[in-house]
């Protein structure tokens, strides 16, 4: 003990106690300035995240990504926006979306019917029936794929005739194969509809009739046996389901013979629009508070009405 006493009362003893306690105070004092340099620096990380998100949501037009992706945009845009706002569509079907994202298509459907209580829909889109060139020329092509501008010439007619065949053919094969994953039911399936809202069973009484169109055109044992006309009609009698029910809450629905040069979803000064492109087979979509779109979109809508 003597010894232990003599050696704390050294000066050799003395300077490494000094030394010890002042690497350790060093050490608590780095920790809480690394400590507050992460706090800042995380916080100043978020604001400028936050600025730059501000910036973008001020951008006019921005990308969204390409179908079926931008699908859940449509919804936020009705969703989000006024309920008193006019809802106007231009879509080349009314089943846009339906195979691709079921879900999506599904929330659509719903936020459409429940706009009507405050605002009036109004949908333009290909007509299914005996004016419906647009409609054949977009399943047509959807199951052709892409071909050179120049097979469309008229004075070609023979030869596109021939290679549209051979590309269908093709094309339509290859559906036939993946087919299963469009079989999922649109319907849910409720023990309790009779407490759902009136919207809500109507549009799930909708779905099964769909699911039934589905099932009896697709669900052949055999996908080969799957005709490209149960297709186009599979395609024709959902859209009349859906009719059906869109007139029955006074949606304005508009059958277009034209083909239309983009899809668009606007509610007030707001829009999402959807390209198609040469060079990809989905379309590419874009949200939009751009005047010049809303107003394009507002003089297609008038002059639609005029033909109609």
């Amino acid at each position: 003990m003597a010894i232990w006493k003599k050696l704390k009362e050294s000066r050799t003893y003395r300077i490494f106690d000094f030394l010890a306690k002042s690497a350790q105070l060093m050490f608590i004092l780095t920790f809480v300035l690394f400590f507050i340099d992460q706090y800042y620096s995380s916080k100043s990380e978020k604001e400028t995240l936050a600025e730059l998100d501000k910036v973008a949501q001020a951008i006019s037009t921005r990308f969204i990504g390409v179908f079926p992706s931008y699908l859940s945009e449509i919804n936020n845009l009705i969703r989000n926006s006024s309920p008193k706002d006019t809802v106007v569509i231009f879509e080349d079907v009314l089943y846009y979306g339906c195979l691709s994202q079921p879900d999506e298509f599904k929330a659509l459907n719903k936020s459409i019917l429940e706009r009507t209580d405050s605002a009036h829909v109004v949908i333009a889109y290909y007509d299914v029936d005996e004016h419906g060139n647009a409609f054949k020329r977009m399943i047509a092509e959807k199951l052709l794929g892409e071909t050179s501008p120049k097979v469309f010439r008229p004075d070609r007619s023979a030869f596109r005739d021939s290679l549209f065949q051979a590309k269908r053919d093709a094309n339509f094969k290859a559906f036939s194969k993946t087919v299963d994953k469009y079989l999922k039911p649109f319907a849910d399936i409720k023990q309790e509809e009779t407490a759902l809202p009136k919207k809500d069973r109507d549009l799930q009484e909708m779905y099964r009739r769909m699911d039934k169109i589905k099932t009896e055109k697709l669900g052949k044992k055999n996908k080969k046996e799957i005709t490209f006309e149960e297709y186009k009609s599979m395609y024709r009698e959902i859209t009349h389901e859906m009719i059906k029910v869109f007139q029955e809450y006074n949606i304005e629905l508009i059958p277009l013979k034209d083909y239309l040069t983009m899809s668009c979803w606007m509610v007030g000064d707001a829009s999402v629009i959807a390209f198609p492109s040469r060079y990809s087979t989905d379309e590419i979509g874009f949200v939009s508070h751009e005047k010049a779109f809303i107003t394009y979109i507002h003089t297609m809508l008038e002059s639609v009405r005029k033909e109609k």
